[in-house]
């Protein structure tokens, strides 16, 4: 029972081996781990019929060296991994107010990662990628999970954000940056200057 409570606890397709290999030999039984909320929440039912339907959480646009990145949290990431499904990000672009996408792309991932996820958006757009400066934008992100051995393909919410790329904004932090002190003009705070 311990050994099965434990794989719970990896994000490893391997502990998923382990522990369907002890149900089926009778070692432990499968009420008595999905009594266990940790081994509830790694189940296949708890995976397929909740967190997958989970949006991505804090997305963020933003350039880096003049390419265009979006940044977020797929916290369902680590488990469909674990549960040796691949995932695909879909995302679209579009102009504040159409229904026409401007651009799209997607971006495949395989294995057991952690929940964050940085997409170049050059590269996996389809054709060339041309973002207007100035104009409100709407990033539209969702997940497809695919099994590649039953087939099963599964979807994600999709979450949107609004963004704006100001031209000649520096996205990009400088390369050393300093702690800068200000003190008030006050005749006590003299001596620390």
């Amino acid at each position: 029972v311990k050994l099965g409570v434990a794989t719970c606890y990896l994000y490893s397709p391997k502990a998923l081996k382990v522990r369907r290999n002890l149900i089926r030999k009778k070692r432990v039984s499968l009420q008595t781990l999905l009594e266990v909320r940790r081994c509830g929440l790694m189940s296949r039912r708890s995976f397929e019929r909740e967190f997958v339907l989970w949006s991505m959480r804090n997305i963020y646009f933003f350039k880096s060296k003049g390419r265009a990145q979006i940044q977020f949290l797929d916290p369902a990431l680590p488990l469909a991994g674990a549960r040796g499904f691949e995932t695909r990000y879909l995302w679209r672009i579009y102009y504040e107010g159409s229904n026409v996408h401007m651009a799209e792309g997607s971006y495949h991932v395989k294995g057991v990662r952690s929940g964050s996820v940085k997409i170049d958006l050059e590269k996996s757009a389809v054709g060339t990628l041309n973002l207007p400066s100035g104009e409100p934008l709407i990033f539209e992100l969702g997940a497809q999970r695919v099994h590649p051995q039953k087939f099963k393909r599964l979807n994600s919410k999709m979450a949107k954000i609004k963004f704006v790329i100001h031209p000649g904004f520096n996205y990009d932090s400088p390369r050393s940056p300093r702690i800068k002190v200000v003190y008030p003009d006050r005749p006590e705070f003299k001596s620390l200057k």
